[in-house]
């Protein structure tokens, strides 16, 4: 997940930097080359915002399964459920 999030950000970077590139009348190589650098900094930038994200994946299975450990059926829940009303 972390590889691919700063994978997709650098592409945002570079074609971002592209069309601002074009769209100020830039020569092609000093667009070319801003572009190459922003999707370097996009890739580092997306290097961190996949391993956040990781983070934050990997804590909210691990509730999930600390809240699942608790409500085994070692009778620690008082079985009452709420019921959903019927859609007929």
């Amino acid at each position: 997940m972390v590889r691919r999030t700063a994978a997709v950000m650098a592409m945002l970077g570079f074609a971002l930097a592209c069309l601002l590139g074009a769209l100020a009348g830039c020569s092609l190589a000093t667009a070319l080359s801003r572009a190459l650098l922003a999707m370097g900094a996009f890739f580092i930038l997306g290097l961190g915002v996949g391993w956040a994200g990781e983070l934050l994946w990997r804590e909210h299975f691990r509730a999930l399964a600390k809240n699942d450990e608790g409500h085994g059926e070692s009778g620690a829940s008082s079985g009452a459920r709420e019921e959903r009303p019927s859609k007929d």
